[in-house]
């Protein structure tokens, strides 16, 4: 009779074991999904290929810190009719600083700023900053970028969007659009003169 009791006691502790166990076979104390926060769940899909992209984006601005080097490429990623491409004649940035009697560090660039998605032209643009003196500090950094005032931009184009990359890294540095920063600007053919301020990126490849 004591051996029947033992027995069953045996059998009731074993029940109370399985009935423990988790669906997947592990206990309910070990399981992996006990790592994971509810509250701030691991990014899937286009969030985590956005964290990704934003990471790479970090990563190569910091490579760029102190270079010097003001190398923009410019892309047009909207393109509202065959013939909306965007042409700017030219372009003078203008860098003011402090020190050396507030003097600024301008450079003009004449072509090489025809964009238009379609035929793949984009446009490029350069300048050193190494010229202006050690231990000066950039307040402002404008490009005016004149448009051909005859076939610069199409009168009816209020849509078109020029996406700014650092050349070398691939870097994002700021968009421009047709809306905000062309007619928002009251460009005419009288007044074909568009400021875009780059002061961010100045000071960032300056080392500031």
């Amino acid at each position: 009779m004591k051996r029947f009791r033992f027995l069953v006691v045996l059998l009731l502790a074993g029940l109370l074991t399985i009935s423990c166990s988790d669906d997947d076979g592990g206990t309910s104390g070990g399981s992996g999904i006990a790592d994971t926060d509810p509250l701030n769940p691991a990014p899937q899909g286009a969030a985590a290929q956005e964290n990704v992209e934003a990471a790479a984006t970090q990563a190569a601005s910091a490579a760029r810190i102190g270079t010097n080097d003001f190398n923009l490429r410019f892309v047009q990623t909207v393109q509202p009719c065959a013939s909306c491409g965007i042409w700017f004649d030219s372009a003078q940035l203008v860098v003011q600083y402090s020190g050396d009697n507030n003097k600024p560090y301008t450079k003009v660039q004449n072509g090489s700023l025809l964009i238009k998605q379609a035929s793949g032209s984009v446009g490029r643009f350069q300048a050193n900053l190494g010229a202006i003196p050690a231990g000066a500090v950039i307040n402002n950094a404008t490009l005016n970028m004149r448009l051909n005032t005859g076939e610069g931009i199409a009168n009816s184009d209020n849509s078109s969007v020029i996406e700014v990359y650092d050349a070398p890294t691939g870097a994002f540095v700021r968009r421009i659009t047709a809306a905000a920063d062309i007619k928002g600007r009251g460009y005419s053919k009288g007044n074909p003169v568009v400021p875009i301020d780059f002061t961010a990126y100045a000071k960032q490849v300056r080392g500031q």
